[in-house]
C-alpha cells in the first residue's frame, strides 16, 4: 500500500556529480555510430587471437610466489583522443583509455559506452579485488613492454588497416593486438549478472591477457606442448596430446575444439579461458546460457564442477599461489566492488526515506502505462527481443531502394540504442528479411489502415503472409514491417499493440504458431528521424506512452528536450530515470525514495551505477521524480545540464487532454543549475553541485 507524504513542507537538497561521468569522461559523441547487428553464435569468433611462442624466455616457475607490486595509481578511464606516444594508432582509432600501462582503442563508430566498458572489464582482470593496485605486476609488465592493446572496432575497419600496409606493418612493429573486440560481439554493459547475456570481452579481453601468464611463468602458463603445467592440464581434458584437433576427441574428453585453424597454442589460450570463467562463475546457468550453448566444446560450468572434472586445472588455479582474476569482471571498475565511489542508497545516510514499496506507483489496465507493474501484453524488459524486420512496398509504388540501404538507417543504431539505454540489460536483436515483398493495394488502402486496430493488423498479417515460406516466425517476439519511404502517402509508422497468446480469439497476429502482440510499421518519417525512431516506437511496445501533445501554453511536450518519447529529434533522447526503472534497467537500490527531510547524491542518468533518481510520492498513482541530465552519450547535444525535476501521473492518457501529461518536465522543462531551487506543492528542490566520482 503507497502511502502519503505528510502534508508539511519537504525539502530535498540534491547533490548532482560534476560534468565528469563515472569513467571520468566528459562525453564529446553520440553514441549513435554505424556498427553491425551482433548475430549470438554458440561458440563466439576469436578470430584475430595470435598466440604467441615463448621460445627464448627464461623458465622459471614462481609457484607460489607473491607477484612483486609496484606503487602504480589505479587508473580513472578517462578518455583521450589520441595515443600519447604511438600515432600510428591515431585516426584510425579516436578513442584511447589508459588502464595501467595497457589501452583500450575505440574506432569513430566505437559508442564511449563501448570503450568504457572494455577499459572496465580489463581493469578489473588486472585488479580483481579493485583495490587500486595491479594483483600481478609481473604479468603485467610483460603485456605493458609488448604494448599488448585491446582494439575495439569493426570487421571492416580491422580488414582495411591491415590493408593498407604502410600503417599496418609500422603499427605492428610497435604493437600487438593478439585479439579483437567486434561493434557486434556480444556486449553485456553493466555485466553478465545484471544484463543476463554474455559479454565477448570476458573471452577475448583474456585472450590479450593470456600472453601476460604465458611468458612471465611459461613453466605453469606457457603454451608450448609438453612444457607446461596447463599443458598437461589441456591434454588430460582432451583426452590425449594433439598438435592439431582431431577429426573426432575421444570420448572421456570434455573439452573439444574443432577450429583446424587452431594449433595447440591457441588451444591452451581457449582452454586457459575456459577454465577460467568456470573457476570464477561465469558460465553458471543462472547468470546466462553461454555454458548450455557451448556444451559441443565445453560443459563444466562452475567452479565445483571444475572441481571434480578437471581437478589439475582447479589446482593450478586455487591452489598454487598465482593471484588469478576470482569474480566476474562487470566493466564497472571500483563501483561495485563495495570500495566504491559513486553514491548509492547503501552508501549514504539517508534520512527521510522509506521501503521502496512506496514509490511502486500503480494505474488503470491499458496497452501504455507508467504504473510500475507493466503491461501483460508487451515485451519483455529484459534479456534478448527477437524482432523480424519485412520489406513491404506497395501495387501503385515500387521501393527505389535496396533492402539494405533502408536497414541501415534502422541498425545497429536501434540496437545500440537499447543497449546504452538498459546498461546493458536489453539486447534487441534485428533479423531482416531482405527482399521487397509486394503487398496487394494501393497506399490510400494502407494509409487509410492506419487509423484503426484491424486495418493495421491486417496490414502486418498480409506481410508476414506473404514472408512466411521464406521466414521462421516460431520464436519471433516482434516484428517491424518497413515501407520504402517514397510511399509519401503513408506519412507515418506507429506501433500496434495487440494481445498475447492467452488471448488469442482477439484476431492477434499469427504465423508458425506463434502469437505476435506487438509489432510496428514506418512511413515515409523513417529518413527524418533516422536511427532514433525505432527506439521511439519500440519504447510502445515496452509499454511507455507519448509524451508529446502537451496542452500546456508555450510548450509542444511534456518533457522535451528529455527523452524520445516526447521528442524524437531532441537534444537529450534518453529515456526518462523513471521509466528506466519501470523497464527494470535500473535496481530498487538505485532508487530513493522519500517522505521526509534529506539531502540525495544523484549520478548522471546516463552512466552506470550510483544512486539514479528520488521520487517523492504524492498518492498512489502521482509522484515527483528527481534525476541528474548530463551532456554524456545520447544527450551530448543537451544545453543545460542539471537536476531534472518532473511530475508522474499514471491516471493522465498520453496526449494529456487535462493539460497534465503522464509525465511532465517542471521548471518550464529546463534542469535546475546548483544552488536554484523549485517548490512543488509540499516539496522543495535545492540542488547543489559535488564531486562524486
Amino acid at each position: 500500500m503507497i502511502k502519503g507524504v505528510a502534508t508539511s513542507i519537504i525539502t530535498i537538497a540534491v547533490l548532482i556529480g560534476t560534468l565528469l561521468a563515472c569513467g571520468g569522461s566528459e562525453k564529446n559523441q553520440v553514441d549513435d555510430g554505424p556498427q553491425n547487428s551482433s548475430n549470438d553464435l554458440d561458440s563466439e569468433s576469436t578470430t584475430g587471437a595470435e598466440p604467441e611462442s615463448t621460445t627464448g624466455a627464461e623458465p622459471e616457475s614462481t609457484t607460489g610466489a607473491e607477484p612483486e607490486t609496484k606503487d602504480i595509481e589505479a587508473p580513472d578511464l578517462t578518455i583521450m583522443s589520441k595515443h600519447p606516444t604511438i600515432d600510428c594508432l591515431n585516426g584510425v582509432f579516436d578513442k584511447f583509455v589508459n588502464v595501467f600501462g595497457m589501452y583500450v582503442m575505440g574506432t569513430p563508430e566505437a559508442p564511449e559506452s563501448f570503450v568504457n566498458h572494455s577499459a572496465g572489464v580489463l581493469a578489473q582482470y588486472l585488479d580483481n579485488d579493485e583495490d587500486g593496485n595491479v594483483d600481478n605486476q609481473k604479468v603485467l609488465d610483460y603485456l605493458v613492454e609488448a604494448n599488448r592493446v585491446v582494439p575495439l572496432w569493426s570487421q571492416s575497419d580491422s580488414e582495411s588497416f591491415y590493408e593498407d600496409t604502410d600503417r599496418g606493418a609500422l603499427c605492428e612493429e610497435r604493437v600487438s593486438f593478439g585479439a579483437s573486440m567486434f561493434l557486434d560481439d556480444k556486449w553485456a554493459l553493466g555485466g553478465i549478472e545484471a544484463a543476463g547475456d554474455w559479454d565477448t570481452n570476458l573471452e577475448e579481453i583474456w585472450h590479450i591477457i593470456t600472453w601476460g601468464w604465458d611468458h612471465a611463468y611459461p613453466t605453469d602458463f606457457g603454451v608450448m606442448r609438453g612444457n607446461s603445467q596447463i599443458g598437461e592440464a589441456m591434454d588430460a581434458a582432451r583426452g590425449g596430446q594433439f598438435q592439431d584437433p582431431p577429426e573426432t576427441y575421444p570420448e572421456e574428453a570434455w573439452y573439444k575444439y574443432y577450429d583446424p585453424t587452431c594449433e595447440y597454442a591457441c588451444q591452451i589460450y581457449e582452454y586457459f579461458y575456459w577454465i577460467l570463467m568456470a573457476n570464477i562463475g561465469a558460465l553458471d546457468p543462472q547468470y546466462t546460457d553461454k555454458c548450455e550453448r557451448s556444451k559441443p566444446e565445453w560443459y563444466v560450468c562452475t567452479k565445483e564442477e571444475l572441481q571434480q572434472v578437471d581437478p589439475k586445472a582447479y589446482d593450478l588455479l586455487n591452489n598454487q599461489g598465482f593471484k588469478l582474476p576470482t569474480r566476474i569482471p562487470n566493466g564497472l571498475y571500483r563501483e561495485s566492488s563495495g570500495r566504491e565511489t559513486l553514491p548509492s542508497t547503501e552508501s549514504q545516510d539517508l534520512r527521510g526515506t522509506q521501503e521502496i514499496d512506496a514509490c511502486k506507483l500503480i494505474g488503470p489496465d491499458g496497452a501504455l502505462s507508467l504504473a510500475h507493474d507493466r503491461p501483460i501484453h508487451r515485451l519483455n524488459t529484459v534479456g534478448s527481443i527477437k524482432t523480424v524486420v519485412l520489406f513491404a512496398d506497395f501495387a501503385n509504388v515500387s521501393a527505389n531502394e535496396s533492402t539494405e540501404d533502408i536497414f541501415s538507417i534502422i541498425s545497429p543504431g536501434a540496437e545500440n540504442f537499447f543497449r546504452d539505454q538498459s546498461y546493458g540489460r536489453l539486447s534487441l536483436s534485428l533479423f531482416p528479411h531482405h527482399e521487397w515483398l509486394r503487398l496487394s493495394g494501393p497506399t490510400s488502402i494502407y494509409r487509410d489502415a492506419l487509423t484503426s486496430y484491424t486495418g493495421h493488423r491486417d496490414w502486418i498479417q498480409e506481410a508476414m503472409n506473404l514472408a512466411d515460406d521464406s521466414v521462421d516466425f516460431s520464436d519471433t517476439d516482434a516484428v517491424l514491417v518497413v515501407s520504402p519511404p517514397n510511399a509519401g502517402d503513408i506519412p507515418y509508422g506507429p506501433a500496434l499493440m495487440g494481445w498475447s497468446a492467452a488471448y488469442a480469439d482477439d484476431g492477434s497476429l499469427n504465423a508458425d504458431g506463434r502469437y505476435i502482440a506487438n509489432a510496428v510499421t514506418s512511413g515515409a518519417d523513417l529518413t527524418y528521424w533516422g536511427d532514433l525512431w525505432y527506439p521511439h516506437e519500440m519504447g510502445h511496445s515496452l509499454g511507455l506512452p507519448d509524451l508529446y501533445g502537451a496542452t500546456i501554453s508555450g510548450r509542444a511536450g511534456f518533457t522535451r528536450p528529455f527523452s524520445l518519447m516526447d521528442d524524437i529529434g531532441s537534444t537529450a533522447p534518453g529515456y526518462m530515470g523513471y521509466s528506466r526503472w519501470i523497464l527494470k534497467w535500473l535496481d530498487d537500490s538505485q532508487i530513493a525514495c522519500i517522505n521526509g527531510n534529506t539531502t540525495v547524491a544523484l549520478t548522471p542518468i546516463e552512466t552506470h551505477g550510483g544512486l539514479k533518481i528520488a521520487i517523492v510520492p504524492f498518492d498512489q498513482t502521482r509522484a515527483l521524480v528527481i534525476e541528474s541530465r548530463r551532456k554524456i552519450g545520447y544527450d551530448i547535444a543537451l544545453e543545460r545540464e542539471g537536476a531534472v525535476v518532473y511530475i508522474v501521473d499514471t491516471e493522465n492518457g498520453f496526449g494529456g487532454g487535462s493539460g497534465e501529461g503522464p509525465m511532465e518536465v517542471l521548471n518550464n522543462a529546463q534542469a535546475l543549475l546548483p544552488n536554484e531551487s523549485l517548490t512543488y506543492e509540499n516539496v522543495t528542490i535545492t540542488v547543489q553541485e559535488a564531486n562524486l566520482t
